[in-house]
């Protein structure tokens, strides 16, 4: 336009960024492996060709590895995130906060946040091949999980761990638990992410978060 851009005297790099509502086919082209962190939302009662656009987006940046979050939001269509999301398990609204505030905020050193957790707790009916996933912000030091153990998955009538691997993705972000065996039917577990985790700059998870979910009766 020709009108004084705003903000004059700020940096224009950017950080840290959220798409949505409009990302098509076309528009994967444009994405890097070297992507900022993104939130990524999409209403589930978009329009079919956002959706379908949505989901090739989240593939792409899937195969770059690079560092999001998707937000597919239940009984949402065309708008920002809000409201709590019964699927997730999250508070949309304090999410976007926390995961921006993460990125942004660096210089108040601020702990890392746990984003999104699946299953979700007190989720029922969880399938025996299930795999455990955490989402957190920032990147975290995977060493803290993959060799201090600092998350956990515990059979409740045992207390006894569940033996698995962890796998990294999106950009150090994402921590994904393969079980080496089924999990147990009409069992209770629990996901107990410890204070032990830590972001790349040594600052520990303010306090230790506990999940629990119900696998199938069958």
């Amino acid at each position: 336009s020709p009108e004084p851009q705003p903000w004059q005297g700020y940096s224009s790099k950017i950080q840290a960024g959220m798409q949505g509502m409009g990302m098509g086919l076309f528009e994967t082209q444009f994405i890097t492996s070297d992507y900022v962190p993104n939130l990524i939302i999409c209403g589930e009662l978009e329009r079919k060709e956002i959706t379908e656009g949505y989901a090739a987006f989240i593939k792409r940046i899937d195969e770059l590895d690079a560092n999001y979050l998707g937000l597919f939001m239940q009984g949402l269509g065309h708008t920002l995130p809000f409201g709590y999301d019964m699927r997730m398990g999250v508070d949309r609204y304090q999410l976007v906060h926390d995961f921006f505030d993460c990125y942004l905020k660096t210089a108040e050193k601020l702990p890392p946040v746990v984003l999104v957790i699946f299953p979700a707790n007190n989720a029922q009916e969880v399938p025996l091949r299930t795999t455990v996933s955490i989402h957190l912000a920032p990147v975290i030091d995977e060493k803290s999980i993959l060799e201090n153990g600092a998350i956990k998955i515990l059979r409740g009538k045992t207390n006894k761990a569940v033996t698995g691997k962890w796998k990294v993705s999106r950009g150090g972000s994402m921590f994904t638990f393969q079980p080496a065996a089924a999990l147990e039917k009409n069992e209770q577990y629990k996901i107990i992410i410890s204070s032990r985790v830590k972001n790349k700059q040594g600052i520990q998870l303010e306090r230790e978060r506990i999940v629990q979910f119900n696998t199938v009766n069958e």
